[in-house]
């Protein structure tokens, strides 16, 4: 219903006590009476003074039946900011406020009878303070003070429908320094509910204030219910068992905010209406956060830009410990974690960053450009851990960040900066492209999803051995992590020199002693056991096997092989591209020998135009 502002609207009552106002129903000659100007649900602002009495009060009533007024907040009178007990005797009521209301300027707190001093119960001066504003619309300012609560502050906007309503509120105060909500409260201090079609469109903005908790169980910060455009700025939020909570909520950003010394610090999930989706924290820090920095479950576009997460999940006792978790995205949107520039640092548990599908819907992570580190003691198992279940369509990018220890930190090979041990079938892939990794026992191994390259740039002598070894030392092993159910191309070129001169030959193997299992292996060879740089007669062959010579048998200790073709990989794991000797010996492959390889798709692979 509407809010009525109306001149001339004059009446009296005969109404004692402190319930609604039984009106005459008849004005004066030169009045109207309320129920002219009224409809039933209407609100109004009123003014009742007694004509013989010391006693009067002003306030928002609502017009709930025919010439009635209910007293729905009493902003000042002659009882403070609470109900007049009217005394026997005529009143007249009329409407208006008090001019200090009537300014174009936000509605404080300190209007309605907050006193701000740490030690004063506020808690019935800034709700009622919060229910005139929802009843003509505005922003409540919250001056500097400290303001004690102790229970729930309420916002309901359930009855807007509309998206032009001009009824809607925000908070603002003097900034996270000097505006501060002391929550001695068992629940939520701030609970916000949305409304329904146009009116899910909240407007709503917080600014400039903090709320601390005491550590309670169940306390928390700020609850938004069933809303969308919102805007979070300058605001913290500590020592409550969930800083944020966001339920059914979506496009809203939350700007240079601190979540810290929480359990939680930000929770936003899915209840009946709409999914997490378009959210964004941007330059907030998010520390010290005993179980979780961020927890977001069913988001799509879950944006952290910039800011820090530091030092979260230091509860041992705790079932989840992390910095951030995303939990099943891509329900309602295709891209669910995107994570730019921000400094994570000193989490513990799980992983700074942890991406879970525990259901297959297709979806597409991206972390790009943090800064992830490990201080002393303080670390997490992973910095990055994807997690799928089998026949999930999920892809993950971790690029141009960096990876390092601090602090007397000692790297580990069971905590890799970056996991994907949890991800199970064969329509996932994580790349790694242009980061740093300051530990190679740390350092993941890369998932082939683009083209991978390695080549010698020094000469480099076998063990002396008939058995397949790897071609390549320029990395320790020699092997690359290939993805399951993927075809993949690849190109060899090895020299070799100082093999026996007892005749014999040399051969390739693509697995050597990798982990992975193939479904298929075809390549192409052309090789040479002779003097390198003279011209001679190639063997040319065609081979589906592994560990297959190339050349014929001679006693020449030289010779070379050019190699390409392709292999389907069954199982993940890696591949080391391997040569072996029909006859022993220290054999040296030469600079320059390398080897390239990259994807081309699942089994039954069509790239173009094909019909």
């Amino acid at each position: 219903m509407a809010h009525i502002s109306a001149d001339r609207v004059k009446e009296t009552t005969a109404t004692t006590g402190t319930g609604a106002l039984s009106l005459s129903g008849t004005a004066s000659a030169t009045y109207r009476t309320f129920a002219s100007q009224c409809a039933v649900g209407d609100t109004i602002e009123y003014v009742a003074v007694h004509e013989s009495a010391n006693e009067w009060e002003c306030g928002v009533a609502t017009y709930s039946a025919t010439n009635t007024l209910t007293r729905t907040t009493v902003l000042d009178g002659s009882n403070g900011a609470s109900a007049v007990n009217f005394s026997a005797g005529s009143k007249t009521v009329f409407n208006g406020v008090l001019a200090k209301r009537r300014v174009e300027a936000p509605i404080s707190v300190k209007w309605f009878g907050a006193k701000g001093d740490g030690t004063t119960d506020d808690t019935a001066a800034l709700q009622n303070t919060i229910n005139y504003a929802v009843s003509v619309g505005g922003t409540v300012y919250l001056p500097r003070g400290k303001y004690r609560i102790t229970s729930t502050l309420s916002i309901d906007e359930s009855a807007v429908t509309d998206d032009a309503d001009a009824t809607r509120i925000s908070i603002v105060g003097e900034g996270a320094g000097a505006s501060h909500i002391v929550h001695n409260g068992a629940a939520t201090a701030i609970n916000y509910t949305g409304g329904t079609g146009g009116g899910l469109h909240a407007y709503l903005r917080f600014h400039g204030f903090r709320i601390d908790g005491t550590g309670a169980a169940g306390q928390h910060g700020m609850t938004l219910n069933a809303a969308a455009y919102l805007s979070i700025e300058d605001v913290t939020i500590t020592e409550c068992a969930d800083g944020l909570i966001v339920i059914d909520c979506l496009s809203f950003a939350a700007r240079s905010c601190v979540f810290r010394f929480n359990k939680r610090g930000v929770v936003a999930s899915f209840a009946t209406g709409s999914r997490p989706n378009n959210i964004t924290f941007q330059d907030c820090v998010i520390g010290n956060n005993s179980e979780v920095g961020g927890y977001i479950v069913q988001g799509a576009c879950v944006r952290f830009i910039g800011g820090s997460v530091e030092g979260n999940g230091s509860d041992t006792g705790a079932t989840l410990r992390c910095g951030i978790k995303v939990e099943d995205c891509g329900i309602e949107g295709g891209v669910g974690l995107v994570a730019f520039g921000v400094y994570l640092e000193a989490n513990e548990g799980t992983a700074d960053i942890w991406v879970d599908h525990t259901t297959t819907n297709a979806c597409s992570h991206l972390i790009d450009g943090c800064s992830f580190g490990r201080v002393g003691s303080l670390f997490s198992t992973n910095c990055v851990r994807f997690d799928c279940s089998s026949g999930t369509l999920m892809r993950g990018t971790v690029s141009n960040s960096a990876f390092r220890g601090f602090g007397g930190y000692t790297p580990n090979a069971s905590r890799p900066y970056v996991s994907t041990s949890n991800c199970l079938g064969t329509k996932w892939y994580v790349s790694l492209p242009q980061n740093v990794f300051e530990s190679a026992i740390e350092t993941p191994a890369a998932v082939v999803d683009a083209e991978q390259f390695i080549a010698l740039g020094s000469a480099y002598t076998l063990v002396s051995q008939t058995g397949a070894q790897k071609l390549f030392n320029s990395s320790t092993n020699g092997a690359l992590t290939v993805r399951a159910g993927t075809r993949y191309f690849f190109e060899c070129h090895y020299a070799l020199t100082a093999m026996s001169a007892t005749s014999g030959t040399f051969g390739f193997n693509i697995l050597g002693a990798g982990t992975a299992t193939l479904t298929s292996q075809d390549w192409r060879s052309t090789a040479i056991k002779g003097a390198l740089a003279t011209a001679g007669t190639a063997l040319t062959a065609f081979n589906t096997a592994a560990n297959t010579a190339l050349t014929g048998n001679n006693t020449t200790t030289t010779g070379h092989a050019f190699i390409n073709g392709q292999i389907l990989v069954n199982a993940a794991g890696t591949i080391i591209p391997s040569v072996s000797l029909s006859v022993a010996a220290a054999a040296i492959v030469s600079s320059g020998s390398y080897f390239r390889i990259w994807p081309a798709g699942g089994s039954n692979t069509t790239q173009g135009d094909w019909s």
